[in-house]
């Protein structure tokens, strides 16, 4: 069992670190001109790192189209200080290492009396690596960064709930707080575990629940304090409206039939062969009902929110994945461990057309159509910012061909770099 717990491990940190290496490989020293995954919003990020680094330079009718939240800028910014594109790589590889790691300490909390996550660690290594929905690790967005923070703040705070550890509930409020002013959506697990745990012990341990309560409430104070601090010291014409998009409407229904067949149909056969094993429903811990209660508030929100991008559902992976192999499994063993491993390789050779917006018409069995695979193949693009002349650019024939957002956005990282601020 050990022995299968140290593949796992050692794939995951292998697969992160040569993510890390072929990221800074296919950056080529400047991420926006030659790093070919960069959507709308990866050159907000970057963009504003710059930006804060120069802050006392730049005159005030230089302004922020849309200001992203701040931890996941300031990473850009020091990377962009450093200047060879080494601590975004090293970011994500670590988000994807503690998001693996925080899972597997969660479940072996809850699944204290046994060894099953020993058998379960190979298939999670899949699930957090290779498999179809971590297609967004590989785009210069802030998702993976802020789920896994928050990952290991619930984890942390599962450790004091079990051993009173202050240190533990210190980390787990800022690691959380953290999480949040990376993305604002990730607070929403803590608010249910918190709540949760506190429930729980309220009526044996009353301190350790107010302790708990107080943590909760000193997260929401650090990102309100924090955010509006952020908002004041960079100049800025909006903000994300996280929520704006949110209406009880089902016009994302048939989206994310299609997405979520995809990415979740394979838990089915995997449930109904852990059904077969022995099963019972039985919530003696909290952590374990959390997992479940914050699976399905966030995958509720994910469904009203009416933008059609699949890389929501990266939202509740973790939660769906603790849920998944913590609830309700006795007699475990080493074929459970083999029978998901297959499933969920098998699964992650599956592709669509477009990950961001998967269709079931799509889809095809090609292990060349992989996230990953296609990630480690690929190559740089040269987009020819380093030729622009000045802030405008014109000419350039990646910008001709990219909407009004991307211009201005591009327009301000070439101002700061021509340090032309007319």
């Amino acid at each position: 069992m050990i022995g299968i717990r140290r593949l796992a491990n050692f794939f995951v940190i292998l697969f992160a670190f040569a993510f890390a290496i072929k990221f800074h490989y296919l950056s080529r020293g400047d991420v926006l001109n030659y790093y070919p995954l960069v959507s709308p919003d990866g050159f907000d990020w970057y963009t504003e790192g710059l930006y804060l680094l120069n802050i006392n330079n730049i005159e005030k009718s230089l302004i922020l189209p849309i200001l992203r939240p701040p931890l996941f800028v300031l990473v850009a910014a020091i990377d962009s200080l450093i200047g060879q594109v080494i601590v975004i790589p090293i970011a994500f590889a670590l988000s994807t290492i503690i998001t693996y790691f925080a899972i597997i300490w969660i479940l072996d909390e809850i699944n204290s009396e046994s060894r099953s996550v020993d058998y379960y660690s190979f298939p999670i290594a899949l699930l957090v690596t290779i498999f179809p929905v971590n297609f967004i690790k590989g785009y210069l967005l802030s998702d993976s960064l802020a789920v896994g923070l928050i990952v290991l703040s619930i984890y942390y705070l599962q450790k004091y709930y079990k051993r009173s550890s202050k240190l533990s509930i210190v980390l787990s409020l800022l690691f959380a707080a953290g999480a949040s002013l990376t993305q604002t959506y990730s607070i929403i697990p803590y608010f249910i575990f918190s709540l949760f745990s506190a429930f729980a012990l309220y009526k044996k341990e009353k301190n350790k629940s107010t302790i708990i309560l107080i943590a909760l409430f000193s997260v929401v104070i650090l990102y309100v304090f924090g955010s509006y601090a952020w908002r004041l010291l960079l100049s800025h014409n909006d903000t994300p409206k996280n929520f704006g998009l949110l209406k009880f409407e089902f016009g994302m229904m048939v989206f994310y039939m299609n997405t979520w067949t995809y990415y979740i149909s394979v838990f089915v056969v995997a449930f109904l062969y852990k059904y077969r094993s022995g099963f019972n429903l039985i919530f003696s811990d909290p952590f374990k009902f959390a997992s479940l209660i914050t699976t399905l508030v966030i995958a509720i929100l994910i469904l009203f929110y009416q933008w059609p991008e699949s890389r929501f559902t990266y939202y509740f992976w973790p939660w769906f994945i603790i849920a998944f192999f913590s609830i309700g499994l006795k007699n475990v063993n080493i074929k459970h461990g083999i029978i998901f491993s297959i499933l969920f390789f098998l699964n992650s050779l599956v592709a669509v057309e477009n990950p961001w917006q998967p269709s079931l018409k799509s889809a095809s069995l090609n292990y060349r159509n992989n996230w990953a695979y296609q990630f480690f193949t690929i190559d740089s693009v040269d987009r020819k910012f380093n030729q622009c002349k000045d802030f405008d650019c014109a000419g350039n024939e990646f910008l001709n061909h990219s909407d009004v957002y991307v211009n201005s956005v591009m327009r301000i990282n070439l101002t700061i770099k021509n340090n032309s601020f007319k």
